[in-house]
């Protein structure tokens, strides 16, 4: 641990520096004494905003530079994105703290002239208050019950994208996005884009897109430009990214005292739903080169899982599961060989 003050590594985006900031600030409210200095980091991911992200190298684009620097010595921790973050450290390298996610939900950007129908409006209402009960958790982003059925049909409705015109473009970067729209609004025309969220909201206020797909949370941190409204979906069917909304601190293994003083603003039960989810990616062997969402919620059983996936042999469908809180590997591994049937018998 260095004897100055806590150097928090970050990317330079916008959002990633307010979420550096966030995790200083829930530092110097457990020590009004503590220094910190946040250091802009540069990554392929930052550099590159052109190039699909499947192509570019996955999803660990964003964060190698930062572990690289954290292996040099150059900062004491990171601040990432868990939905940027492959399914281990680097060598040498540990996972501090997993703060509380605002949402854990994508939304729908849209213009806000943007008009749901009058049936639709209601069930938005309807959504709204169950969002607002004591239900509604930051943990889970969505206080009901999921559908335990793989029927489609059966699942929560997402009506501001249902009310989308006939053949409106999309925006989104996310493989698993757009395989979400593929099943849910085949008509949609889902485009690529990258960017910063800013530079992203730009195409739908000029008119250039129709809508575009970005995660909740960083709405709620970042807002929307003037003009502009949003839309959340229900995870049951709009399944998010593993690790969507929730910022992780990673560190050096060795650095014993610096993981005990940044344990203290982790929160333990989104803890145990992170590393489920982890472990489930590292057995998978996913990336993002593969449509898949996952929604973990605390529940009776302790854990429940809401799963999205497609691949080159497994069509687009959604699948249920429980496990303890946090899940084994052997529960893991059970049920992705006997429901995923991944790898192939």
């Amino acid at each position: 641990m260095s004897k100055g003050p806590i150097r928090i590594g970050t990317r330079q985006s916008a959002l990633a520096m307010w979420q550096a900031r966030h995790v200083a600030k829930l530092l110097h409210a457990q020590n009004s004494d503590l220094d910190t200095r946040i250091v802009p980091i540069s990554t392929v991911g930052d550099t590159d905003k052109v190039t699909p992200l499947s192509t570019l190298g996955g999803k660990g684009i964003f964060v190698r530079g930062l572990e690289d620097a954290l292996i040099q010595n150059t900062i004491d921790i990171a601040v990432h994105s868990l939905k940027d973050v492959t399914s281990q450290s680097m060598d040498g390298l540990a996972f501090f703290a997993f703060l509380t996610p605002e949402s854990i939900q994508d939304a729908l950007v849209t213009k806000a002239d943007f008009s749901l129908g009058k049936a639709e409006r209601k069930i938005v209402e309807e959504v709204k208050g169950l969002r607002d009960s004591h239900r509604y958790s930051a943990l889970g982003g969505w206080g009901q019950q999921p559908t335990q059925k793989n029927d489609f049909s059966a699942l929560q409705r997402n009506p501001a994208l249902d009310d989308l015109p006939p053949g409106c473009c999309v925006g989104t970067g996310s493989l698993r996005r757009i395989a979400l729209l593929r099943k849910l609004r085949p008509d949609i025309h889902a485009i690529p884009i990258r960017g910063n969220i800013e530079t992203r909201m730009h195409k739908v206020c000029s008119g250039e897109l129709g809508a575009i797909l970005l995660s909740e949370a960083g709405i709620k941190r970042m807002g929307v430009l003037p003009g502009l409204t949003h839309h959340a979906l229900s995870p049951e069917t709009f399944v998010p990214a593993p690790g969507q909304g929730v910022i992780v601190i990673q560190g050096r293994a060795g650095d014993t005292a610096l993981h005990q003083q940044i344990w203290s603003i982790s929160d333990p039960a989104q803890t145990q739903i992170s590393e489920t989810q982890l472990h489930l990616l590292k057995i998978l062997g996913f990336d993002c080169q593969d449509p898949f969402g996952i929604w973990s919620y605390p529940s009776e059983q302790g854990l429940s899982h809401q799963v999205f996936l497609e691949t080159s042999t497994v069509e687009a469908r959604y699948y249920h599961f429980d496990t303890h809180a946090p899940a084994t590997v052997t529960e893991l591994e059970t049920w992705v060989n006997t429901q995923l049937r991944y790898p192939p018998q």
